[in-house]
């Protein structure tokens, strides 16, 4: 009980009870109350500063969080860019809070501890422990896991510890920042398109972080400049050179789920959602399309710009095998190329607007109590048991 009451506290801190804990520097994981002598940071106020710092998930495992700078950016690509599609315009102004991304995208070392809970929830829970799927999903407590891969060899061809974990579905993503926020007490979710964008130009305004000429781009990405190239594979996570902002494979290696329903004219609907309480998305409700971004390494690098979207369809799942399809896993070449990363807000985000970042929208909900009678979806409630407990050192 005293793990989940901390839990929830995370979760829904309002930003006035957020304040009073900034004032104990030590206590707020990324601040600091000067500015580090190396590294980027980000400064918050006359003596606070964000900065990057290592979340610790597990003995040994741990991920950097670095801060990206809020203001006003521009999204969307000009009329004049090389290879521009019509979806990428027209450009826009938004303006950001700050706020933590992962470093590099989540790691299979990383997401193996995530599917790792799957025979705890089927093996170890007593009776009175089991949930309810149509009640319990949207709990604050209650976590949907993946099922055993389909085809592991399939879906970890290229490698697996240290490389970027793929073919996980959107909603399995959100799951997983929703478990990653129980299990550190940090609260995490998945970018907006909006902050992703905005994170990978790193103040650019070219096609890519790395400006407009694509000779550059090799140090910082991994896509293909040949049809051999697309067969080659991803690189291990943090292999080539970060972006102004400390981060890694921006463009390329793998694409990257973002929170955003896919609408053609995303840019023009962005000052009315940028009204909205929570960062600026279209949150959506049906589980296709939706919005990822970056490119992979079998994209050319037309493909691999920050304005570039990408809409999921139902075809991810074309060879998928189980009826029904897994909620967690996709199926086919293309979803082997997509995984993503993690952010964190400045302040935490409240209940109502964090949840749209953890749970499953209306279509998925209808849909998921038929995949947990087929057994390709797993249900539990974390317990204090359950995790090894985040802990954090600053970078």
């Amino acid at each position: 009980m005293k793990y989940l009451i901390a839990c929830l506290f995370i979760a829904v801190s309002a930003s006035s009870a957020w304040a009073q804990t900034l004032d104990r520097v030590s206590s707020v994981r990324g601040i600091a109350s000067k500015k580090p002598a190396s590294g980027f940071a980000v400064q918050i106020s006359e003596d606070r500063w964000m900065v990057s710092y290592r979340e610790t998930i597990a003995d040994g495992l741990s991920f950097l969080m670095v801060p990206i700078p809020g203001g006003t950016t521009t999204v969307g690509s000009p009329q004049d860019e090389l290879g521009r599609r019509a979806d990428e315009g027209p450009q826009a102004k938004v303006t950001l809070k700050p706020f933590w991304m992962a470093a590099t995208e989540v790691s299979w070392n990383e997401y193996k501890m995530f599917q790792s809970l799957e025979k705890q929830f089927k093996n170890g829970l007593r009776e009175t422990e089991k949930i309810d799927l149509a009640e319990r999903l949207n709990a604050p407590d209650a976590i949907s896991v993946p099922t055993a891969l389909y085809d592991v060899s399939f879906v970890n061809e290229f490698g697996d510890d240290s490389f970027p974990a793929v073919s996980m579905s959107h909603f399995a993503a959100m799951q997983y920042t929703k478990w990653l926020t129980l299990t550190t007490k940090n609260q995490y979710r998945l970018p907006t398109e909006v902050e992703w964008e905005h994170a990978c130009r790193a103040g650019s305004t070219g096609r890519y972080s790395c400006g407009n000429d694509e000779s550059a781009l090799p140090k910082y990405a991994r896509y293909s400049r040949s049809e051999t190239d697309a067969e080659a594979g991803p690189l291990s996570v943090g292999s080539l050179e970060p972006n102004a902002w400390g981060l890694h494979d921006m463009h390329g290696n793998v694409a990257e789920w973002v929170i955003d329903q896919y609408m053609t004219n995303a840019w023009d609907e962005l000052p009315r959602r940028t009204n909205a309480r929570g960062p600026a998305a279209n949150y959506g409700r049906y589980i296709h399309p939706r919005v990822y971004k970056g490119g992979s390494w079998m994209d050319f690098a037309d493909c691999v710009r920050s304005a570039v979207r990408f809409a999921s369809t139902s075809e991810l799942n074309e060879y998928d095998p189980e009826v029904p399809y897994s909620a967690h896993w996709l199926a086919s070449e293309a979803a082997r190329g997509i995984g993503f990363r993690v952010v964190r807000s400045l302040e935490p985000e409240p209940p109502e607007v964090i949840a749209r970042f953890w749970n499953p929208v209306p279509e998925q909900a209808e849909d998921l109590e038929e995949r947990i009678k087929g057994g390709r979806n797993t249900i539990g409630v974390l317990r204090s048991e359950d995790t090894a407990g985040g802990r954090q050192t600053t970078e």
